[in-house]
């Protein structure tokens, strides 16, 4: 199990932008709540988790400081190299789906697409979705934790 203090360091800091391994580059254009309930899942999984071997655990004070830069890494590089991504593809998605859905319609059964169309080409659907996947991420890490225990729901 991580230690509290430097994961959550890392977490306040990944809330205010911060970064010390990689830059950002572009900002993405995604709903910045859902951010902020992924990276908590995220901040909940990497102190759930056993950041670095059991043969490194006598490092005294260092071992705040390894774990920081540790957790740091992960926060930066899950960030960057899986939820903005996939976030940006989220926001797409309603608009392609609506695409593809008109031109289905239109070419095979010569139907107007009306208010399913419109409604994915709201830019909602997309934001829907970001928040409905990060909720998502945030109860899958709760249940892996065994904060919660979805096996009961049965």
């Amino acid at each position: 199990m991580g230690k509290f203090l430097p994961v959550f360091l890392t977490f306040i800091l990944q809330l205010c932008g911060v970064k010390i391994f990689r830059d950002v580059g572009e900002q993405v254009e995604g709903p910045l709540a859902a951010t902020y309930i992924f990276l908590f899942a995220i901040f909940l999984l990497l102190w759930d988790i056993r950041l670095y071997p059991n043969s490194l655990r006598k490092l005294g004070l260092f071992q705040y400081f390894v774990e920081f830069l540790i957790a740091q890494f992960l926060f930066e590089n899950i960030l960057l190299d899986f939820w903005f991504p996939l976030e940006v593809t989220l926001l797409l998605l309603p608009l392609e789906l609506a695409s593809t859905v008109e031109e289905m319609l239109t070419t095979y059964a010569n139907l107007a697409c009306g208010p399913l169309c419109e409604g994915l080409r709201d830019e909602r659907a997309g934001l829907v979705l970001s928040y409905v996947l990060s909720v998502f991420f945030l109860i899958a890490v709760l249940h892996a934790t065994r904060a919660i225990d979805l096996r009961e729901l049965e």
